[in-house]
């Protein structure tokens, strides 16, 4: 975890750390930040008292209050984005198709969300069921893992037409996606692959249940 992103938690204002990321604003640069930078950057109000009280706080000499991630060893807390892409009324498809034919393309659907995943830079962590897992963040992070999560969710969407030419009838599927702080942990000591626990997973599971056919659900902090 970065310093600014660090100081942004001790701060309660943790929503905003892609958000600066995007914009490049780092530790350097924040005691710079005026109102009315801010307000050109569409901060609410609320939240631009509460950045300016703690950015002068940090003019005024005070040393941010940086609680120290307290994980067991040979774990991570990590700021990611995740993803969960369902294939739409796959129990319907089954019934309708049988489990041989949904089943292939359960597995074409796999390897087109999962190449997209990874073209964008994200990881595929897990297939559960017919749904696919990713995760933008870890192990590779980027200063705009969530803008690249968003660009994979309608690249996927995109790519259900020519799926659905393969098939012979209409497929889609419905996205949830969810930013936050997750533990991570390595699968096994040699491995660059991590699995990924924590509530922001959580909520991305309940988010992709929201959605209907052709939809992307964000979660708030994500938006922000």
């Amino acid at each position: 975890m970065s310093r600014l992103h660090q100081w942004l938690v001790a701060s309660g204002l943790e929503q905003y750390a892609a958000f600066f990321a995007e914009h490049r604003i780092d530790f350097d640069v924040l005691p710079d930040l005026t109102e009315q930078d801010l307000e050109k950057l569409q901060v609410p109000l609320g939240d631009r008292k509460r950045l300016l009280r703690a950015i002068a706080g940090l003019k005024g000499g005070d040393k941010p209050i940086i609680r120290e991630d307290t994980v067991p060893g040979g774990l991570e807390r990590r700021p990611v984005t995740v993803l969960f892409i369902d294939l739409t009324d796959y129990t319907h498809l089954t019934r309708e198709i049988g489990a041989e034919a949904t089943h292939k393309l359960a597995r074409r659907f796999h390897d087109l969300a999962s190449g997209a995943i990874r073209e964008y830079g994200g990881s595929v962590e897990r297939y559960v069921g017919d749904a696919v897992m990713g995760v933008f963040g870890v192990p590779v992070a980027h200063g705009n893992d969530p803008e690249r999560a968003l660009r994979a969710a309608g690249a996927i969407h995109g790519l259900m037409p020519a799926l659905s030419g393969e098939l012979g009838r209409e497929v889609s599927v419905h996205i949830g996606a969810a930013f936050g702080q997750v533990v991570a942990s390595r699968r096994d000591a040699s491995s660059g692959d991590f699995s990924t626990v924590g509530e922001t997973v959580n909520l991305a599971a309940r988010l992709v249940g929201l959605a209907s056919a052709g939809q992307t659900i964000i979660s708030d902090a994500l938006r922000h």
